[in-house]
């Protein structure tokens, strides 16, 4: 017998049952013999390849020893100039070739990586060799540190920094295709278009103060970056795919950015951007948008692992237009350190991106400041689908925990051969769609994020959030759990359904519900903890738990490992809930979960 239809023949035993209890009352199971469920196992990014190094010709630049005279070919005889490697990099034709600038040497000229030819077996090698400047190259140049346009090029330990640059690193298209294998690690890119020495009071200039060391109501934002310059083109890493019609659809494809340290950026530490991904929800692009098979143009295989962004102006990492990867064991602290009016960001988030999963990240102290607004850590944003957002650790965000926002738009259709199809007037026919979800978000904790943790806006469809762990502070009556915003069109949020979680207040106080805008929304088998009964009337309940979860730590704390401080002390939480197909083989600490029921993102107790 299924166990969600067991639990379908007592809702009113039951759920008296568990709104009657206390904190120290334990719970049986309920178990109606063996079902099977099929279960989610782990999601890896891919890999990009190793490389046998004995095959390369490599050439080292020193700008403080070298000279342009030498061929380049040992440490003994480097060469010394960006021109000079300008010109080597333009002359390679497929042969393996390996460019390694001196750590702590400086450049001051924008190094161009274009118009080379190099292959997947053998990408091009650029990186540093030495141990000054911790292992880094800096450049300091302006607009861009550097311009990448090519395929199979892998750009590791430089250090890219100056606070009139509009881009750390330029990753661009020109002709129509995909630029393919593309790789940035472990390189440090700081104070992009960021003077934080303007931005401060004239008493604390000239002391080399940097943002952890200010409280932030000291900084003028717009002094620090302004207006015209805080926009997304400003990052620190940025992908733009941005030919034109006459050249014909671009995009990128097997890009990996992977073990950077990005801060104090006057936008966006990586944004990707296109013109060819037009579709409900982008209103801009050269594309001819068919469908998500025909006429859409989307970078394939993006892969952001590792990073660390702190101070970010504005947002930590925005996808705009992809189709598969990975945002995997990122942190992002200080998102919208520079927010002003008129200005939303968020800490990392998704924007007409569909096959994705983003898990294991941090986004903490994401601020709300002089008007701007969003705020939250995380955001799926217009026209995504098919996202997993699963063991990411969301805390001491101004505006919640995350986001989860789309609109519609009145779109001309076409047909499969690009034609439009033609009303009974012979005009092109015109419609309002929008695309969202499903969007599945299990398995994360949410610990102290201001505003509201589960921030909607307008028509989303299929939203599933279940075994999460979810604390809230209840420190302003404006706390809410989910609320839906702007309500276009008179579109209801379908397929909300939300199950198995734990919501823990602080705090006990009268919050408002923000539920008005879902249609026939599925609350069920989760555990509220300290709300008080005007509250919980407002939800359509089943089987509703109301023991003490025993959180025994006072605040979230900053590092992800210490999301495991949310384990709760009370047993009462392992055998209740409900099973269902497709749940988590593995909670959020990695133990297996398999046919076990549980409340909440841990299966165990402490």
């Amino acid at each position: 017998m299924n166990m969600k239809a067991h639990f379908k023949l007592l809702p009113i035993l039951f759920s008296l049952f568990c709104l009657s209890c206390s904190g120290t009352s334990s719970f049986e199971s309920i178990t109606t013999g063996k079902v099977e469920f099929e279960y989610d196992g782990l999601v890896t990014s891919s890999k990009f390849s190793e490389v046998s190094l004995a095959a390369y010709t490599t050439y080292y630049v020193d700008s403080a020893s070298g000279d342009d005279s030498n061929d380049g070919l040992s440490i003994d005889s480097p060469i010394k100039s960006i021109s000079k490697v300008d010109t080597i990099i333009k002359e390679i034709k497929e042969v393996p070739t390996r460019i390694l600038f001196k750590a702590g040497t400086t450049y001051e000229n924008t190094l161009n990586v274009v118009s080379f030819e190099a292959s997947e077996q053998y990408p091009l090698l650029i990186s540093s060799y030495g141990e000054g400047n911790n292992g880094y190259a800096k450049f300091v140049s302006a607009p861009y540190g550097i311009n990448v346009s090519g395929s199979n090029v892998r750009i590791s330990k430089l250090e890219i920094t100056n606070i009139e640059a509009e881009r750390g690193i330029n990753v661009f298209t020109t002709s129509e295709g995909a630029l393919k294998n593309i790789v940035f690690e472990d390189n440090y890119i700081h104070d992009i278009n960021f003077n934080f020495e303007n931005g401060l009071p004239s008493q604390y200039q000239g002391q080399g103060l940097t943002p952890k060391d200010v409280d932030i109501s000291f900084v003028s934002p717009a002094s620090v970056t302004p207006n015209g310059k805080f926009i997304y083109q400003c990052a620190g890493i940025y992908f733009n795919a941005g030919t034109m019609k006459a050249i014909g659809p671009s995009w990128f494809e097997n890009v990996w950015i992977k073990g950077n340290r990005i801060e104090q950026v006057s936008r966006a530490g990586v944004f990707f951007d296109s013109q060819w991904v037009k579709r409900p929800g982008i209103e801009w692009g050269n594309n001819t948008y068919i469908n998500d098979d025909l006429g859409w143009y989307p970078s394939k295989n993006v892969n952001v692992v590792n990073n660390h962004l702190d101070y970010m102006g504005g947002d930590g990492v925005i996808l705009l237009g992809v189709n598969g990867g990975i945002m995997e064991y990122n942190t992002c602290y200080n998102a919208q350190y520079l927010g002003r009016g008129a200005y939303y960001c968020c800490g990392l988030w998704c924007h007409s991106t569909i096959n994705y999963t983003i898990q294991y990240n941090e986004v903490a102290y994401t601020h709300l400041l002089n008007g701007s607004g969003d705020g939250e850590g995380f955001d799926i944003d217009k026209s995504c689908k098919n996202i997993t957002f699963q063991y990411n650790y969301s805390h001491h965000n101004d505006g919640g925990g995350i986001l989860l926002c789309t609109n519609s738009e009145v779109m001309t259709i076409y047909n499969a051969d690009g034609t439009p199809v033609r009303d009974d007037d012979g005009l092109p026919h015109r419609e309002r769609s929008f695309i969202w979800g499903p969007v599945t978000i299990r398995n994360n904790v949410f610990a102290d994020n201001g505003g509201t943790v589960f921030e909607t806006s307008d028509a989303l469809k299929d939203l599933s959030i279940y075994n999460n762990t979810i604390v809230m502070p209840g420190n302003s009556g404006e706390e809410k759990l989910i609320n839906n915003g702007s309500f276009t069109n008179n579109v209801l949020c379908t397929g909300l359904m939300f199950e198995n979680n734990i919501v823990y207040l602080r705090n006990n106080r009268t919050l408002d519900s923000g539920i008005s805008h879902f249609k026939e929304p599925k609350f069920s088998s989760n555990l509220f903890y300290n709300f008080n009964e005007d509250f919980l009337s407002i939800f359509p309940l089943e089987n509703t738990y109301l023991f003490d979860p025993e959180l025994n730590i006072a605040e979230a704390k900053k590092g992800f490992d210490n999301a495991k401080d949310f384990i709760c002390s009370s047993s009462n939480i392992v055998g209740q809930g409900e099973l269902f197909d497709h749940m988590n083989k593995y909670d959020f600490e990695g133990n297996d979960s398999t046919d076990k029921r549980y409340l909440g993102a841990f299966s165990v107790s402490r």
